[in-house]
């Protein structure tokens, strides 16, 4: 089934680095002194460490596509004043039958290895929280409940990046109606997992009926933060799943409404997870409440804009559908496809029987 998802293939590696790489930057805030100060040497060491383990890999992931289709535009000629450009990235790949053997074998052990990355990396995310004393953090279910959101988000976001490039650029012939279906089937199955970490979290808390736990549930549930909690939940529950479970929903529009929806509800659930518990301490001061400056929305907005940026240039030097992965379909896939369905049924001379 690869060949239904090779159009989305580049946008989700190319989303993973950019927004990755500047995510983490930008959440490290101040480098230099923050690494020079002995408090915060550790959270320093902890966030390089996060950048070179996660980017890393996808970095790597993504050289070996990009050789194919540099080399493909360098061969070709297609370059235009770029074609220089091409021949250095293709390091040399000629298509020859031996390259691309090796190329393939490449690809698909970075394939492999990108996927225990991505699981450690968002676990150790969620360790920031759950290492902590903290209600509602210190929680053994944070690890596959980070895991599961950042794929749930994820695969939300990069429908939205392919509606758009699709529209913008006209790839209506690359990136069909049966890509979107396909990958709102998967979002689906996401959005029931989401479901079954987030009710298991919330059980958990309300059977061990710990009273500083309880203060902040409530909160959430029935208090001032009530409003944002059912906000998000019906953005990333009630929303969805209807649209993304019946067939003739599951379209273009339907998947794209869908992924807006997950990914404005998962920008709240970070902030529900975060802020009830931070302004209910254990000491008996006054409670608080947190509302964004106009500095934390500006870093936002900046954060946002730069990754459109980059990926808009990303866009302008290396083409965004993988240029070999469709070649390579046209030419083999349906042979392939055809010998994979052939393999799960009984033979013709078992059915003479």
């Amino acid at each position: 089934m690869a060949e239904a998802y090779q159009p989305a293939l580049r946008t989700t590696t190319v989303f993973i680095l950019m927004f990755g790489v500047g995510s983490v930057l930008i959440d490290l805030g101040r480098p230099i002194g923050c690494s020079m100060h002995p408090i915060c040497s550790f959270y320093f060491s902890f966030t390089v460490g996060r950048l070179q383990h996660h980017d890393v890999p996808h970095g790597e992931f993504h050289l070996p596509l990009s050789r194919l289709d540099s080399g493909y535009c360098s061969a070709q000629g297609s370059g235009g004043r770029r074609e220089w450009f091409y021949r250095i990235l293709s390091f040399g790949y000629t298509g020859a039958e031996a390259q691309h053997r090796r190329l393939d074998k490449a690809i698909g052990a970075m394939s492999i290895l990108v996927i225990p990355v991505m699981i450690t990396v968002h676990t150790v995310v969620s360790f920031v929280f759950a290492m902590t004393i903290q209600p509602l953090w210190h929680s053994a279910i944070f690890g596959p409940y980070f895991v599961v959101g950042a794929i749930f988000s994820g695969v939300a976001s990069v429908i939205v990046v392919m509606a758009i490039l699709r529209k913008a650029y006209h790839l209506e012939s690359y990136i069909k109606p049966i890509h979107f279906n396909n990958i709102g089937i998967f979002l689906m199955a996401m959005t029931l997992l989401w479901f079954y970490f987030t009710f298991a979290e919330n059980i958990t808390i309300v059977y061990g009926n710990e009273p500083v736990h309880m203060a902040i549930f409530w909160s959430k549930i029935s208090g001032k933060f009530a409003p944002l909690f059912w906000l998000h939940f019906t953005m990333c529950f009630v929303i969805p799943l209807p649209i993304l479970a019946i067939r003739k929903y599951r379209t273009i529009r339907g998947t794209v409404i869908a992924s807006i929806s997950i990914v404005l509800g998962m920008w709240l659930e970070r902030f529900v997870i975060i802020v009830p518990t931070l302004t209910r301490q254990r000491l008996p001061v006054e409670q608080a409440f947190y509302i964004p400056t106009w500095v934390e929305w500006s870093i936002l907005a900046g954060c946002i804009s730069l990754f459109m940026l980059l990926y808009t240039l990303f866009t302008k030097v290396f083409p965004i559908v993988p240029i070999w992965e469709i070649r390579e379909g046209r030419e083999k896939a349906v042979a392939a496809v055809s010998e994979r369905i052939k393999s799960y049924l009984p033979e013709q001379d078992t059915l003479d029987k």
